[in-house]
Protein backbone atom coordinates (compact mmCIF):
# COMPACT_ATOMS: atom_id res chain seq x y z
CA UNK A 1 0.00 0.00 0.00
CA UNK A 2 1.66 3.61 -1.05
CA UNK A 3 0.40 5.65 2.00
CA UNK A 4 1.66 9.62 1.84
CA UNK A 5 0.19 12.60 3.51
CA UNK A 6 0.49 15.81 1.49
CA UNK A 7 0.67 19.03 2.63
CA UNK A 8 1.70 22.52 2.30
CA UNK A 9 4.49 21.32 0.32
CA UNK A 10 2.43 21.71 -2.86
CA UNK A 11 2.30 25.54 -2.55
CA UNK A 12 5.80 25.62 -2.21
CA UNK A 13 5.60 23.70 -5.67
CA UNK A 14 3.83 26.14 -7.58
CA UNK A 15 0.50 25.04 -6.33
CA UNK A 16 -1.74 27.95 -6.64
CA UNK A 17 -4.78 29.23 -4.10
CA UNK A 18 -7.83 29.02 -6.59
CA UNK A 19 -11.33 30.47 -5.28
CA UNK A 20 -14.01 28.99 -3.72
CA UNK A 21 -15.57 25.97 -6.12
CA UNK A 22 -18.74 27.15 -7.71
CA UNK A 23 -21.41 24.30 -8.19
CA UNK A 24 -23.71 24.26 -10.47
CA UNK A 25 -24.37 22.53 -13.75
CA UNK A 26 -24.34 25.24 -16.07
CA UNK A 27 -22.69 23.89 -19.52
CA UNK A 28 -23.17 19.69 -19.03
CA UNK A 29 -25.68 17.94 -20.65
CA UNK A 30 -28.09 17.11 -18.48
CA UNK A 31 -30.25 13.33 -19.00
CA UNK A 32 -32.04 10.72 -17.30
CA UNK A 33 -32.03 7.42 -17.66
CA UNK A 34 -34.23 4.52 -16.43
CA UNK A 35 -32.88 1.97 -14.35
CA UNK A 36 -34.03 -1.93 -14.23
CA UNK A 37 -37.17 -1.27 -11.70
CA UNK A 38 -38.12 1.57 -13.43
CA UNK A 39 -36.73 4.50 -11.03
CA UNK A 40 -35.42 7.32 -13.77
CA UNK A 41 -32.14 8.44 -12.98
CA UNK A 42 -30.71 12.12 -13.42
CA UNK A 43 -27.05 12.52 -14.69
CA UNK A 44 -24.65 15.33 -15.86
CA UNK A 45 -22.58 14.59 -18.89
CA UNK A 46 -19.64 16.27 -20.45
CA UNK A 47 -16.32 15.81 -22.86
CA UNK A 48 -15.07 12.80 -24.52
CA UNK A 49 -12.60 9.83 -24.39
CA UNK A 50 -12.12 7.57 -21.94
CA UNK A 51 -15.35 7.48 -19.04
CA UNK A 52 -14.82 9.00 -15.73
CA UNK A 53 -17.96 7.99 -13.17
CA UNK A 54 -18.83 10.54 -10.47
CA UNK A 55 -20.79 8.95 -7.49
CA UNK A 56 -21.76 11.47 -4.29
CA UNK A 57 -22.23 10.30 -1.37
CA UNK A 58 -25.40 10.51 1.13
CA UNK A 59 -28.00 13.26 -0.08
CA UNK A 60 -25.51 14.72 -2.60
CA UNK A 61 -25.60 15.35 -6.27
CA UNK A 62 -24.03 15.07 -9.16
CA UNK A 63 -23.35 18.72 -9.60
CA UNK A 64 -20.69 18.44 -6.52
CA UNK A 65 -18.47 17.27 -8.65
CA UNK A 66 -18.46 20.48 -10.87
CA UNK A 67 -14.77 21.04 -9.98
CA UNK A 68 -13.32 17.84 -11.49
CA UNK A 69 -15.81 17.65 -14.41
CA UNK A 70 -14.62 21.09 -15.68
CA UNK A 71 -11.09 20.22 -15.43
CA UNK A 72 -11.01 16.67 -16.84
CA UNK A 73 -13.78 17.02 -19.56
CA UNK A 74 -11.24 18.12 -22.03
CA UNK A 75 -9.66 14.80 -21.99
CA UNK A 76 -12.24 12.53 -20.55
CA UNK A 77 -15.67 11.26 -21.08
CA UNK A 78 -17.24 12.68 -17.24
CA UNK A 79 -20.42 11.55 -16.14
CA UNK A 80 -22.12 12.35 -12.70
CA UNK A 81 -24.61 10.66 -11.72
CA UNK A 82 -27.53 12.00 -8.92
CA UNK A 83 -28.69 8.53 -7.04
CA UNK A 84 -31.93 6.98 -6.35
CA UNK A 85 -33.40 9.40 -4.40
CA UNK A 86 -30.86 12.18 -4.75
CA UNK A 87 -30.70 15.68 -6.69
CA UNK A 88 -32.47 15.54 -9.93
CA UNK A 89 -33.16 11.99 -9.61
CA UNK A 90 -36.72 10.45 -9.14
CA UNK A 91 -37.79 9.99 -5.48
CA UNK A 92 -38.65 6.39 -4.89
CA UNK A 93 -39.91 5.14 -1.92
CA UNK A 94 -38.04 1.51 -3.00
CA UNK A 95 -34.43 0.71 -3.40
CA UNK A 96 -32.89 3.05 -1.06
CA UNK A 97 -30.40 0.53 0.19
CA UNK A 98 -26.55 -0.19 -0.65
CA UNK A 99 -27.50 -3.18 -3.04
CA UNK A 100 -29.87 -1.67 -5.30
CA UNK A 101 -27.93 1.79 -5.49
CA UNK A 102 -24.73 -0.35 -6.30
CA UNK A 103 -26.87 -1.83 -9.44
CA UNK A 104 -28.28 1.62 -10.30
CA UNK A 105 -24.43 2.67 -10.76
CA UNK A 106 -23.41 -0.88 -12.60
CA UNK A 107 -26.42 -0.40 -14.54
CA UNK A 108 -25.52 3.28 -15.72
CA UNK A 109 -21.77 1.76 -16.66
CA UNK A 110 -23.40 -0.52 -19.01
CA UNK A 111 -26.24 1.19 -20.71
CA UNK A 112 -24.40 4.70 -21.36
CA UNK A 113 -21.49 2.39 -22.36
CA UNK A 114 -18.71 3.93 -19.92
CA UNK A 115 -16.57 0.72 -19.35
CA UNK A 116 -13.74 0.33 -18.66
CA UNK A 117 -14.55 3.23 -16.39
CA UNK A 118 -12.79 5.00 -13.90
CA UNK A 119 -15.34 5.01 -10.78
CA UNK A 120 -14.97 7.77 -8.34
CA UNK A 121 -17.28 7.57 -5.14
CA UNK A 122 -17.38 9.64 -2.14
CA UNK A 123 -18.66 9.00 1.65
CA UNK A 124 -21.70 6.87 1.34
CA UNK A 125 -20.98 5.77 -2.45
CA UNK A 126 -17.52 4.19 -0.97
CA UNK A 127 -19.64 0.82 0.29
CA UNK A 128 -21.78 1.10 -2.82
CA UNK A 129 -19.02 0.92 -4.91
CA UNK A 130 -17.39 -1.83 -3.17
CA UNK A 131 -21.10 -3.82 -3.29
CA UNK A 132 -20.58 -3.69 -6.75
CA UNK A 133 -17.59 -5.29 -6.79
CA UNK A 134 -18.51 -7.75 -4.71
CA UNK A 135 -22.29 -8.57 -6.67
CA UNK A 136 -20.55 -7.74 -10.34
CA UNK A 137 -17.01 -7.90 -10.40
CA UNK A 138 -14.66 -5.39 -11.96
CA UNK A 139 -14.51 -6.34 -15.60
CA UNK A 140 -15.99 -3.24 -16.40
CA UNK A 141 -14.07 -1.22 -14.05
CA UNK A 142 -11.04 0.39 -15.00
CA UNK A 143 -10.04 1.42 -11.45
CA UNK A 144 -11.05 3.38 -8.45
CA UNK A 145 -11.07 6.41 -6.57
CA UNK A 146 -12.53 6.15 -2.97
CA UNK A 147 -12.70 9.43 -1.26
CA UNK A 148 -13.31 10.06 2.41
CA UNK A 149 -15.33 7.05 3.47
CA UNK A 150 -14.58 3.21 4.99
CA UNK A 151 -14.68 -0.75 4.84
CA UNK A 152 -15.93 -1.30 7.79
CA UNK A 153 -18.79 0.35 10.08
CA UNK A 154 -19.58 -1.27 13.43
CA UNK A 155 -22.89 0.05 15.16
CA UNK A 156 -21.57 1.06 18.37
CA UNK A 157 -24.09 2.34 21.72
CA UNK A 158 -22.21 5.51 20.45
CA UNK A 159 -23.13 5.54 16.73
CA UNK A 160 -26.42 4.34 17.82
CA UNK A 161 -27.12 7.19 20.24
CA UNK A 162 -25.52 9.42 17.22
CA UNK A 163 -27.73 7.80 14.12
CA UNK A 164 -30.98 8.29 16.81
CA UNK A 165 -29.90 11.59 17.53
CA UNK A 166 -29.66 13.02 14.23
CA UNK A 167 -32.78 11.02 12.88
CA UNK A 168 -35.00 13.01 15.36
CA UNK A 169 -32.85 16.62 14.63
CA UNK A 170 -33.97 15.91 10.57
CA UNK A 171 -37.28 15.29 11.65
CA UNK A 172 -38.12 17.98 14.03
CA UNK A 173 -36.12 20.29 11.38
CA UNK A 174 -34.38 19.22 8.23
CA UNK A 175 -33.77 22.86 7.44
CA UNK A 176 -32.01 24.13 10.41
CA UNK A 177 -30.25 20.43 10.36
CA UNK A 178 -28.58 20.84 7.08
CA UNK A 179 -27.72 24.20 7.90
CA UNK A 180 -25.44 23.16 10.28
CA UNK A 181 -24.54 19.77 8.43
CA UNK A 182 -23.06 20.90 5.29
CA UNK A 183 -20.21 23.82 7.06
CA UNK A 184 -19.46 20.72 8.91
CA UNK A 185 -18.42 19.00 6.20
CA UNK A 186 -15.51 21.86 5.33
CA UNK A 187 -12.00 21.97 7.54
CA UNK A 188 -11.40 25.84 5.58
CA UNK A 189 -13.75 28.64 5.43
CA UNK A 190 -15.96 29.05 2.37
CA UNK A 191 -18.89 31.13 1.17
CA UNK A 192 -22.47 30.82 2.31
CA UNK A 193 -23.03 31.00 -1.73
CA UNK A 194 -21.52 27.30 -1.54
CA UNK A 195 -22.89 26.08 1.82
CA UNK A 196 -26.21 27.43 0.35
CA UNK A 197 -25.84 25.57 -2.51
CA UNK A 198 -24.81 22.26 -1.17
CA UNK A 199 -27.68 22.21 1.69
CA UNK A 200 -30.86 23.12 -1.27
CA UNK A 201 -29.32 19.87 -2.80
CA UNK A 202 -29.22 18.04 0.38
CA UNK A 203 -32.92 18.99 0.72
CA UNK A 204 -34.19 17.49 -2.09
CA UNK A 205 -33.82 14.20 -0.56
CA UNK A 206 -36.94 13.25 1.28
CA UNK A 207 -36.09 13.00 4.97
CA UNK A 208 -37.50 9.78 5.43
CA UNK A 209 -35.44 8.72 2.97
CA UNK A 210 -32.44 10.19 4.48
CA UNK A 211 -33.15 8.57 7.24
CA UNK A 212 -33.32 5.55 6.03
CA UNK A 213 -29.98 5.55 4.05
CA UNK A 214 -28.49 6.03 6.90
CA UNK A 215 -29.74 3.66 9.06
CA UNK A 216 -28.56 1.17 6.09
CA UNK A 217 -24.97 2.31 6.09
CA UNK A 218 -24.77 2.05 10.04
CA UNK A 219 -23.01 -1.65 10.20
CA UNK A 220 -20.98 -2.88 7.21
CA UNK A 221 -18.05 -4.78 6.36
CA UNK A 222 -16.58 -4.20 2.93
CA UNK A 223 -13.47 -6.32 3.62
CA UNK A 224 -14.90 -9.41 1.30
CA UNK A 225 -15.39 -7.17 -1.99
CA UNK A 226 -11.91 -6.19 -1.15
CA UNK A 227 -10.43 -9.17 -1.93
CA UNK A 228 -12.32 -8.74 -4.72
CA UNK A 229 -10.88 -5.64 -6.04
CA UNK A 230 -8.30 -6.53 -8.89
CA UNK A 231 -7.96 -2.83 -10.17
CA UNK A 232 -6.23 -0.06 -9.43
CA UNK A 233 -7.37 1.68 -6.16
CA UNK A 234 -6.61 5.07 -4.85
CA UNK A 235 -8.35 6.18 -1.70
CA UNK A 236 -8.18 10.16 -0.67
CA UNK A 237 -9.32 10.42 3.21
CA UNK A 238 -8.83 13.67 5.66
CA UNK A 239 -6.20 13.16 8.61
CA UNK A 240 -7.75 11.83 11.66
CA UNK A 241 -8.28 8.33 13.06
CA UNK A 242 -10.68 7.22 10.49
CA UNK A 243 -7.43 7.36 8.21
CA UNK A 244 -5.50 5.31 10.55
CA UNK A 245 -8.09 2.55 11.09
CA UNK A 246 -8.56 2.59 7.30
CA UNK A 247 -4.86 2.25 6.45
CA UNK A 248 -4.80 -0.71 9.33
CA UNK A 249 -7.55 -2.62 7.03
CA UNK A 250 -5.78 -1.63 3.61
CA UNK A 251 -2.55 -2.87 4.64
CA UNK A 252 -4.24 -6.51 5.16
CA UNK A 253 -6.82 -6.18 2.70
CA UNK A 254 -5.89 -4.66 -0.20
CA UNK A 255 -2.02 -3.57 0.21
CA UNK A 256 -1.76 -2.83 -3.89
CA UNK A 257 -4.07 0.11 -2.73
CA UNK A 258 -2.58 3.86 -2.88
CA UNK A 259 -3.60 5.63 0.37
CA UNK A 260 -3.70 9.77 0.24
CA UNK A 261 -4.34 11.70 3.80
CA UNK A 262 -5.13 15.03 2.84
CA UNK A 263 -4.66 17.65 5.96
CA UNK A 264 -6.34 20.33 7.05
CA UNK A 265 -9.75 19.21 5.05
CA UNK A 266 -13.10 18.26 6.32
CA UNK A 267 -14.95 15.22 4.89
CA UNK A 268 -16.07 17.37 1.68
CA UNK A 269 -12.53 17.07 0.59
CA UNK A 270 -12.51 17.00 -2.80
CA UNK A 271 -14.62 20.59 -2.40
CA UNK A 272 -12.57 21.96 0.66
CA UNK A 273 -9.37 21.80 -1.43
CA UNK A 274 -9.96 21.34 -4.93
CA UNK A 275 -6.97 22.15 -5.91
CA UNK A 276 -5.01 19.15 -3.74
CA UNK A 277 -7.56 16.73 -4.53
CA UNK A 278 -7.42 17.26 -8.43
CA UNK A 279 -3.70 16.98 -7.88
CA UNK A 280 -4.06 13.72 -6.58
CA UNK A 281 -6.51 12.51 -8.78
CA UNK A 282 -4.59 13.44 -11.87
CA UNK A 283 -1.45 11.91 -10.96
CA UNK A 284 -3.42 8.38 -10.43
CA UNK A 285 -5.20 8.82 -13.30
CA UNK A 286 -1.40 9.42 -15.15
CA UNK A 287 -0.24 6.07 -13.00
CA UNK A 288 -3.06 4.27 -14.18
CA UNK A 289 -2.30 5.29 -17.85
CA UNK A 290 0.94 3.20 -18.15
CA UNK A 291 -0.78 -0.07 -16.90
CA UNK A 292 -2.90 -2.17 -19.74
CA UNK A 293 -6.50 -2.09 -19.45
CA UNK A 294 -7.80 -5.59 -18.85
Amino acid sequence: MRLRFITALLALTGFAIAADPVINNEGFKSRVIAASDGVRLHYLEAGSGPAILFVPGWTGAAEFWTPQMRLLSASYRVVALDPRSQGDSEKSEQGNYTERRARDIHEIIGKLNLGPVVLVAWSRAVIESMSLVEQFGTNDIRAMVLVDGTLVRELTPESARRLHSEAREMLMDRKKYVSKQVPAMFGKPHSQELYDSIGKANLKTPTSVAIALQADSAERDCRPAAKKLDRPAMFVNRSGPGAVALAAILLKELPSARLEVMEGVGHALFLDDAERFNFLFQDFLRSISKTPSR
